[in-house]
């Protein structure tokens, strides 16, 4: 007794020096541990940074307040008693990490480790205290036993961290551990290793540790090492139910090695049409349950795309708020090029890292703006002659200003694979053949452009005259270096010039006295410099009214926008029908063409809309005789706010039916256009056009030959189906960078996440009008316009020698037309569609104006001209298919054929129609070279004509068609559609093909349908930045591969 007396206070008595001071430094580290989770998870950007720092925080202060030297907690616990404190902080953070959602996978970070690291190594440790304490309690046991259970708790244990280990390795999430993704992945998820151990050892060991802590307090010995060891047991065990109550990281993660139809990849699943109704419902059930864990992935994906190329915080957050710093970034990162006025903005700046004074001050204002700062714009006058000089002085425009985040080899490009599907566990394999697919697909695409580019560029560059004199369109690079613009922060009540312009540039020296001020503040939406300054294109309809042989033009809608503050809004026009049936009877003996014929032939008067991002512009009201109706006509029931952010939105309320229609008067409507007045500072004003339906002709127009009540039913038909399309348009004012592209494509589709779940749901709308109304809230992806702006640059061979110093203008037309009067008058006797579909739907992609600005070292004539027949090859290629156009012409045709300015009369002895000539003779009359086609194409029977139009000072090129568009086109025939919506529907790949009745299981294919046909677009848009630069960031790009290849199977 005396013994053991003794031996209590033996263990009582203080400890070693060197146990001191371990224990001191113990509860140090884990202090600063705390702080450097705190500020690493902040800065990491995790979406529970603040859930993490904010406690992290407050507990480092109440450690320091509690355990302060000299203070009773520490004089009564010691050492030891800090140093469980602190590591018992560290674990509890990890543990609400692991509660928190996307806090297994993107929660703390310590240390530069990423969170399934971190959880992976306290779970290891656990599971090694635990086979420690289970041993330990064995040495009661008799010899034989204890060595048997000694040896299974060791094995048990090395299972675990072997498996433990092969995760981290392979980069597998930590929820995955407990659901099949753990070694070894053949056996059932509770025999593998990790499941086994944190779900058997660890509470094994937690039972071992409590009953200790209960004997040494009743024996009356210390307990403090067992309460430890039973606390970061139970804390572990804690952490890892974590991973197994939140599987949704890790559902189906294993789910390839099964065999069978649920080994199929996601998308294939989605978008397999099984033969039988039964089998239909079984894969959409299939679709519906792994939905979350793909758009889980895409969110993952999502967070990893670098944003310091279209987001300013993103730069504020990687260079730091130190107004020094971001100025040398700016002067540093950025490019000084000539124009007038501001066409970027900053997000344009940061794009692709180019602007003239104005742009990259607005850039650093904004930037400074975010650290903080007081800023405001400053302005002044260079007298010409130092403007002169400083042109010799700043640094010339690189190659490729904007940098890449894509891997810059295949190598590197296969190591991203095979991290992406460890990171988020998906089939290694499908990966790879998706990616190498994309790869040659990417590789046919730009031999394919190179190809159709050949022969027209070399021609052109061998025939067409350049200007006697050097002619260049750049804006006057001294004009453009005399208005001078820099950024003043206010420090200490002073304002400190910042001034990028030059690469030797410092903070504190301004290169002139300042003239003018412009606190900058800007609002939502709205950038604080005055119009006149700005770039900004003025969208207005123009219609056009036969009346008594007279035609006289009305405008209803006009709108003015700036497009730099526009960049990555969908800008749409389309017509809204005032009596659009409520319900249109897609069940009758009529086909779904033939309804919306007749639907289409019933209207009287329509709405022009155009949508801007959420806004929505609408004014008057137009009607069959050509009249402008007040907005009174606008009243009735329909949803055009609604409808204006979601991918139908051109016909928001058709569903619900209209509102009255103004009364008809005499004349009749025979054309619209769309019209563009760009107004670039210090240039003249340009004014195109762009033709959404003519009954007139530009010849019949010329000749003043109008006779209205000769216009056939034909003709009134086509205008009613044209006036159901819609127009899409782009107004791009910078490269864009492959990390945007990649971003805003993600960002709209996870944004419809819940939508396309009810879409799928079983539950989910069971009719056309119901899943019609459903999609009208979906936010529109970025569609082909998105891969034409990035693609005419990533794939030109004179990308490095031009750069936007103007807004271009890009259309994507989408309309329906007869097939052919013969099939018209078949649908008017109700004749069966399926011999001959009455509808084609037209796809065209029309490029309005593609100015671009040339470096001052290079041919500029020669270089426009090359970058304008890219433009217009690219349109068609990235239409593919039929989609044809006179870059596809130009081998098709025996020749082509060279006219000037002033000779007009060549065009009465070509094969061109009337109206083509007429076309084509307005060009020449505004001082245009242009290039004919000697004889009828044979080889594009759908294409009816066209032509190329040079400037003949700058060489800008463009390919032209029939109807005055530079486009590439498609079409295709309409044989059933399920709403009137299918149409639009189809404009927005959400096309879906349906068998004769509308049963159950046609709905199981229509909800099926939306998902591919999303997946569709979305991957669509993602290519181009794949292919051309294999991907934004690793993850985007091979969801861009996988994504297009699995839909490439499937449509």
């Amino acid at each position: 007794m005396d013994g053991q007396r003794a031996g209590t206070v033996a263990t009582t008595t203080s400890p070693s020096a060197l146990g001191t001071t371990t224990a001191l430094a113990v509860a140090v580290i884990g202090q600063l541990a705390l702080l450097d989770a705190a500020v690493e998870t902040v800065f990491a950007g995790s979406p529970v940074r603040w859930s993490i720092a904010l406690p992290a925080i407050a507990f480092f202060a109440l450690s320091i307040f509690l355990w302060r030297p000299g203070g009773p907690l520490l004089r009564r616990r010691g050492p030891a008693g800090a140093a469980a404190w602190s590591v018992g902080g560290l674990l509890l953070l990890l543990v609400a990490s692991a509660w928190l959602p996307d806090g297994q996978a993107d929660g703390v970070r310590l240390l530069l480790q990423r969170t399934p690291t971190l959880l992976m190594a306290v779970t290891a440790a656990a599971v090694t205290l635990a086979a420690v304490v289970l041993v330990r309690a064995c040495a009661p046991l008799p010899a034989i036993a204890r060595l048997i259970a000694c040896g299974a708790f060791m094995s048990v244990a090395a299972y675990a961290l072997a498996a433990l280990g092969v995760a981290l390795y392979n980069g597998v999430p930590y929820a995955a551990l407990f659901h099949g993704g753990a070694v070894w992945q053949r056996l059932p998820r509770w025999l593998q290793g990790t499941f086994l151990a944190t779900m058997g050892l660890v509470p094994a060991a937690i039972i071992v540790a409590a009953l200790r802590f209960v004997g040494q307090l009743r024996r009356k010995l210390p307990a403090r090492s067992v309460s430890f060891q039973a606390v970061a047991l139970c804390m572990s065990f804690v952490m890892a139910l974590a991973g197994v109550r939140l599987p949704e990281v890790a559902d189906g993660a294993m789910s390839s090695t099964a065999g069978g139809t649920d080994s199929l990849p996601l998308g294939q699943q989605a978008l397999a049409r099984p033969a039988t109704e039964a089998e239909k419902r079984a894969a959409l059930g299939r679709a519906v349950e792994r939905l979350p864990r793909y758009f889980q992935v895409l969110d993952a994906v999502a967070k990893e795309i670098p944003r310091d190329t279209f987001d300013p915080q993103a730069v504020v957050e990687k260079v730091g708020r130190v107004p020094d710093k971001l100025f040398g970034w700016v002067r540093d990162n950025t490019y000084w090029v000539p124009y007038q006025g501001a066409l970027r903005g900053p997000t344009g700046v940061l794009m692709d890292r180019l602007g003239n004074s104005l742009d990259r001050s607005l850039l650093l204002a904004e930037l400074l703006r975010l650290a903080g700062h007081d800023v405001r714009l400053a302005r002044a006058t260079f007298p010409d002659q130092q403007a002169k000089d400083l042109l010799a002085k700043v640094r010339p425009m690189p190659q490729a200003a904007a940098p890449d985040s894509g891997p810059s080899s295949t190598d590197q490009a296969e190591q991203s694979i095979a991290k992406f599907a460890a990171d988020h566990q998906l089939d290694l394999e499908e990966l790879r053949t998706s990616w190498q697919r994309q790869v040659v697909a990417g590789q046919q695409q730009a031999e394919e452009l190179a190809k159709l580019a050949a022969g027209p560029t070399a021609a052109m560059l061998r025939d067409v005259p350049k200007p006697q004199a050097a002619a260049d369109a750049d804006p006057d690079r001294v004009a453009a270096m005399v208005d001078h613009w820099w950024v003043q922060w206010q420090q200490d009540g002073k304002w400190v010039d910042v001034d990028p312009l030059l690469p030797d540039a410092q903070a504190g020296a301004a290169l002139l006295p300042t003239a003018q001020t412009i606190p900058w503040r800007p609002t939502p939406g709205r950038l604080p410099i005055e119009a006149s300054l700005w770039h900004q294109v003025t969208i207005r309809v123009v219609i056009e009214q036969a009346r008594d042989g007279r035609l006289t033009e009305h405008v209803p809608l006009s709108h003015t926008l700036t497009p730099a503050e526009v960049i990555g809004q969908r800008i749409e026009l389309r017509q809204l029908p005032l009596k659009w049936p409520a319900d249109l009877d897609l069940k009758s003996g009529e086909t779904y063409g033939k309804a919306i014929l007749k639907a289409a032939a019933e209207q009287k008067a329509w709405v022009p809309v155009l949508s801007v991002g959420q806004r929505v512009i609408m004014d008057r009201a137009i009607t069959e005789t050509g009249d402008l109706a007040d907005k009174s006509a606008l009243s009735g029931k329909h949803d055009v706010g609604n409808a204006a952010g979601g991918m139908m939105e051109g016909f928001g309320g058709m569903l619900g039916g209209g509102g009255e229609e103004p009364a008809a008067k005499g004349g009749v409507l025979t054309a619209e256009w769309i019209e563009y007045a760009i107004r670039v500072p210090g240039q003249p004003l340009r004014k195109i056009r762009r033709q959404i339906f003519d009954l007139v002709g530009p010849a019949a127009r010329a000749a003043r030959k109008v006779e209205e009540d000769k216009l056939g039913e034909v003709a009134l038909l086509e205008r009613a189906l044209a006036l159901l399309g819609q127009t899409e348009i782009a107004v791009p004012v910078c490269r864009l960078s492959s990390d945007f592209l990649v971003h805003l494509t993600l960002e709209r589709l996870l944004a419809n996440r819940e939508l396309l779940l009810t879409a799928l749901a079983e539950d989910g709308p069971q009719d056309s009008a119901g899943v019609y109304k459903m999609l009208q809230r979906a936010q529109p992806l970025p569609g082909a316009l998105y891969a034409l702006t990035f693609t005419r640059h990533a794939g030109s061979p004179v990308a490095g020698d031009t750069y936007l110093d103007r807004p271009n203008i890009f259309n994507l037309h989408d309309y329906l037309r007869p097939i052919s009067p013969g099939a018209q008058g078949m649908a008017a006797a109700g004749a069966d569609a399926q011999q001959a579909p009455p509808l084609v739907a037209v796809h065209a992609m029309d490029i309005a104006d593609n100015a671009v600005a040339v470096r001052p070292d290079k041919d500029a004539f020669a270089v426009r001209l090359r970058q304008g027949i890219l433009d217009t090859a690219a349109e068609t290629v990235l239409l593919g298919g039929a989609a044809g156009n006179v870059a596809r012409m130009w081998n098709a045709v025996p020749g082509w054929k060279l006219l000037k300015p002033g000779s007009a009369a060549e065009l009465r002895n070509t094969s061109l129609t009337a109206d083509l000539q007429a076309r084509v003779e307005q060009d020449l009359a505004a001082g245009y070279l242009v290039m004919i086609p000697q004889g009828p194409s044979a080889t594009q029977p759908l294409q009816r004509g066209g032509w190329w139009r040079i400037d003949a000072r700058t060489g800008q090129a463009l390919g032209m068609g029939d109807n005055g568009w530079g486009q590439g086109m498609t079409e295709e025939s309409i044989l059933r559609w399920t709403t009137i919506g299918g149409y639009i529907v189809s404009a927005h790949c959400l096309k879906v093909k349906v068998v004769d009745q509308l049963d159950t299981g046609t709905w199981q294919s229509i909800r099926m349908g939306i998902l591919g046909c999303t997946i569709s677009l979305a991957a669509g848009v993602l290519l181009p930045a794949f292919l051309f630069v294999v991907g934004a960031s690793a993850g985007a790009g091979i969801v861009a591969g996988v994504l297009a290849g699995v839909v490439g199977n499937y449509f």
